[in-house]
């Protein structure tokens, strides 16, 4: 115990928290420095370098006193334990100062800044405490354990009578004077509280016969089971239950693990210290396992130990909060005491590597177990959004439902008051280690769940409708054509009318653009004065502008939906407001762009002459007017049956068969080489030739009729075999709410430039007729008839390789082979080349998705770097510049983590107790208790 006062132990005490406080203080400032006024700000810098220069003293003295060979001394205990008192009750005074409510929005500051000083400068704290209760007692001033025993119950007891006796008869001079004296009292019985259960504590520890066999069952089992045990009952009792809850007094700890761990480290601790080797090493072993789960909940509860005396107070029940605190204490002694006897007979190294790889052993079998998780999500999300079609996947459906159980536990979501449903600590390294600090989203979450147990539930869409009211009253173009890349570049400068007295109304509306034409800039007037957008990560853009809006601010959005769709919106429109914006476009041939009701043209057909096609090594660009010197060809159709085998699907094995069999027998032209796919979470494939209905009746009918896979697997690989056949496909269900499809297939429709037609074919024996392009539930027509689609367009292009091309009166851009993107071929920003390469490289994912996870943040790069919007990038225009400052800190994290995951809610970085809370809660019993009582004077 005496090495304790070594001065190196404030290196890890002091230094390394302070250093993590400083960079958390840090972070905050950088984002909310630009909507701070003077006052706030000269605070934070006051804080800032007051810390910095209180934690830069206590180095020095670390290191001094450590040359010196010199013990801790009593007076630097004493003089931190004032400094970091004073700074603590400082900060939870100035905290509405530092971060102001009013002007900073929740989302922009952690929900957890409360909570940072009190947890990285109470180990200080508790070490002042610590080394003058030693010092005190070595010296002689404190020998009496009982006498310390009595007055640390007394504190409690006077409290109470302070809160009932008292407080009503003060005489108050003003209110804020009251609420500091308040304040001071609780700190001042606080301190002096925990000064003599430390001090108490340490006068035990130092006795021989405290820790002798007599007496140390009488508090071992007490502070080792009966305390840990009750406080997990407590905390985690819920709807008749103590175990799997969702939510906790403190967090939850309701898993099955913290009672089976806490029974272990509490029989270890209490097992008698035979005088036997090996078994003492094996103790010693456990011991160190056990270890690392106190350290954990001495860690968590560390932020309630100032509050324990008002617990006590309140409900009684403070002594379980300083449990963990006494149990870290014995259990280093215990551990302590194993060393001393073990190094008589073993290795001083040997005994400490094994107490290093016990300690290790809970926090690697939580790693191991959370990279169990990770690496089924990421082939999980491989699957679904970026899967190699070469590839067969199988999963096991037990741990499908056990990853989407576990992250859903795991998933962020508002704490109640005092209680959450996270795991302190654990739920952010889940979070961390499996998520990327990104979440999974509700919508994707029910989309796995659909695929692999058909569990179809409603999903939200970011897109909502416009406030009709909201409205383009004024439309106008600039075009001008650039003859160094030959090219146009246009202005579309809008003004936008809200007429009507609803005000935060927003506008937002949905512009198809033709192929090779893409948006390089963009702009909206904010308080009169115009700014740009500014290009970042698409992902991030929709959660910033959904954050903006939330608090009434003034953004604009402009996104690629899929395919060539845009997402337009601006917030907010105050009553009768007109606003300004407008969105630059580069083009090679004149177009014409259809925004609401308008019908614009960009660009002068009659100054520049025709463009002729233009071909890379990587994409072909046919101009509308080039399409007709094409040649015209007629590729064979085949039908390609989707037959659902998904759960409940088998009953219909009969019906589904004969009904095939007459659509068969009906088109007979189109089904000699008909193909039928069986589709469940997964999909065969099989000719007609092929004996499918035997197949079919002992196929295994399982999960969701994940369509979506299906076709495209099916669409890409033909597109890139360039065969002369094309499937009509053909679904076979009896609902067309069974398919799961991701929205449409417009991103992919090069593929099919004959008809985007799909067919479903009913119980009855009838088709339906649905659209691959537009939202593919929508039905389009009843009672269907299958006909062949017209021709297409033919280019052989200079490796003598055959493109099909849709026969319309637009523009066609064609992948020619799949491109990995490099940001060093881009010179000059707003190039229609470099629209063209990124477009290719954005259609290269979507043919090789397996390339997504290497391409995508190089496709965002380029994006940047050009400009250029592209369906991964966003262009936004926000307030201010704190706005800017959150972009950049999302885009990162964004970028560094799993493409398909989403940034949903802010990450927890911290999960500490709720300190704040507890002191206004007994701030507002206390004030309750005095007005109440003075009123009664009164």
């Amino acid at each position: 115990m005496k090495n304790l006062l070594n001065p190196k132990w404030l290196l890890l005490i002091n230094t390394v928290p302070t250093i993590i406080l400083l960079f958390l203080f840090y972070q905050e400032f950088t984002i909310i420095k630009s909507l701070l006024d003077t006052e706030s700000l000269l605070l934070w810098k006051t804080f800032g370098y007051s810390l910095l220069g209180i934690g830069i003293a206590s180095l020095c003295y670390s290191i001094i006193a450590s040359l010196l060979n010199k013990k801790i001394s009593i007076y630097y205990s004493l003089l931190a334990l004032q400094v970091y008192v004073v700074y603590l009750y400082l900060y939870y005074i100035y905290s509405e100062t530092l971060m102001p409510s009013f002007t900073i929005p929740s989302w922009m500051a952690s929900e957890y800044f409360m909570l940072y000083a009190g947890t990285f400068l109470m180990p200080t704290l508790i070490y002042s405490l610590l080394t003058i209760a030693m010092q005190f007692t070595n010296d002689g001033s404190i020998k009496n354990s009982k006498t310390q025993f009595y007055i640390t119950i007394a504190i409690p007891i006077l409290w109470y009578i302070f809160g009932q006796i008292i407080l009503p008869l003060w005489q108050p001079v003003e209110d804020v004077f009251n609420i500091h004296v308040i304040f001071i009292l609780i700190i001042l019985f606080t301190v002096v509280f925990l000064f003599f259960v430390i001090s108490g504590l340490y006068v035990l520890a130092s006795r021989k016969s405290f820790f002798s066999k007599k007496f140390n069952l009488a508090w071992k089992i007490p502070i080792a089971l009966i305390l840990p045990l009750l406080g997990l009952f407590l905390n985690n009792y819920n709807n008749h239950s103590f175990i799997n809850n969702d939510y906790g007094f403190l967090g939850n700890f309701s898993n099955i693990w913290f009672y089976i761990i806490t029974i272990f480290n509490g029989i270890v601790i209490c097992l008698p210290d035979l005088k036997n080797n090996i078994y003492r090493l094996i103790l010693y072993f456990f011991r160190s396992i056990g270890f690392a789960f106190t350290t954990y909940f001495f860690i968590i509860f560390m932020p309630y130990i100032p509050v324990s005396v008002a617990a006590i107070i309140l409900i009684g029940l403070g002594i379980l909060l300083l449990s963990p605190f006494f149990l870290f204490f014995i259990t280093i002694q215990e551990l302590h005491d194993d060393y001393l006897y073990l190094k008589q007979y073993f290795q001083p190294k040997l005994i400490i590597l094994i107490s290093i790889i016990g300690f290790l052993v809970i926090p690697s079998s939580i790693s191991g177990y959370y990279l169990s998780y990770k690496k089924e999500l990421t082939n999980i999300l491989e699957y679904l959004y970026k899967p190699d079609y070469s590839k067969q996947y199988t999963f096991n459906t037990l741990q499908v439902k056990e990853c989407m159980s576990r992250i859903s536990k795991h998933k962020r979501s508002n704490r109640m008051f005092l209680t959450g449903n996270e795991t302190p600590y654990l739920t952010a390294y889940f979070n961390w280690l499996v998520l990327d600090n990104l979440t999974l989203s509700d919508n994707k979450m029910n989309y796995i769940n659909e695929v692999f147990f058909g569990e179809k539930k409603e999903t939200d869409s970011f897109i909502s409708g416009n406030d009709h009211w909201v409205y383009i009253t004024d439309i106008k173009t600039r075009s001008s054509f650039d003859q160094n890349q030959q090219a146009w570049i246009t202005w579309v400068d809008m003004e936008i009318f809200n007429d009507n007295t609803q005000r935060n109304s927003e506008y937002s509306t949905i512009i198809q653009l033709p192929q090779g034409c893409w948006v390089s800039d963009y702009y909206l007037y904010v308080n009169d004065s115009i700014k740009h957008g500014i290009l970042t990560e698409k992902k991030t853009a929709l959660w910033v502008y959904s954050q903006i809006t939330n608090e009434n601010r003034d953004p604009g959005l402009l996104y690629y939906l899929n395919g060539n769709k845009l997402a337009f919106k601006v917030f907010p429109f105050a009553n009768y407001e007109k606003r300004k914006t407008g969105i630059q476009f580069i083009h090679k041939e004149p177009i014409t762009l259809k925004i609401d009701t308008f019908n614009i043209k960009l660009g002068n057909e009659n100054e520049i002459k025709k463009d002729a096609l233009i071909e890379t090594d990587f994409a072909l660009f046919i101009p509308s007017s080039y399409k007709s010197k094409l040649k015209k060809v007629k590729r064979e159709p085949y039908l390609h049956f989707i037959v659902d085998v998904s759960v409940n699907q088998k009953n219909k094995v009969d019906i589904y068969s004969k009904n095939i069999n007459n659509i068969c027998n009906k088109y007979s032209n189109l089904s000699k080489n008909a193909k039928i796919s069986f589709a469940n979470s997964y999909s065969k494939e099989y000719t007609i030739n092929d004996d499918w209905k035997n197949i079919y009746k002992n196929y295994t009918f399982e999960g969701g009729f994940f369509v979506d896979y299906t076709i495209r697997k099916i669409l890409i690989e033909a597109y890139k075999a360039n065969l002369n056949t094309y499937p009509i496909f053909v679904l076979v269900t009896d609902s067309i709410e069974n398919a799961i499809i991701n929205n449409n297939f417009i991103d992919i429709e090069f593929s099919y430039p004959e008809s985007d037609k799909y067919f479903q074919l009913t119980n009855e024996g009838t088709l339906n007729l649905y659209s691959l392009s537009v939202n593919s539930y929508d039905l389009k027509k009843n009672l269907a008839y299958i006909n062949a689609a017209d021709s297409v367009y033919l280019y052989t292009d200079k490796e003598n390789k055959k493109w099909y091309i849709r026969d319309d009166s637009t523009a066609s851009v064609l992948i020619k082979r799949t491109v990995n993107i490099s940001t060093n071929t881009i010179q000059t920003p707003k190039l229609w080349l470099d629209g063209l390469e990124q477009q290719a490289a954005w259609v290269s994912q979507i043919i090789k998705p397996e390339t997504s996870d290497k391409e995508w943040t190089n496709l965002v790069s380029a994006s940047f770097k050009s400009k250029i919007m592209t369906p991964l990038t966003s262009y936004i225009v926000v307030e201010n510049k704190a706005q800017e400052a959150m972009i950049k800190r999302k885009q990162a994290q964004a970028l560094s983590g799993n493409n398909a995951l989403d940034l949903g809610e802010e990450t927890v970085q911290m999960s500490e107790p709720e300190l704040w809370w507890l002191l206004a809660v007994l701030v507002l019993f206390l004030a309750y208790s005095y007005y109440k009582k003075r009123k009664i004077i009164v």
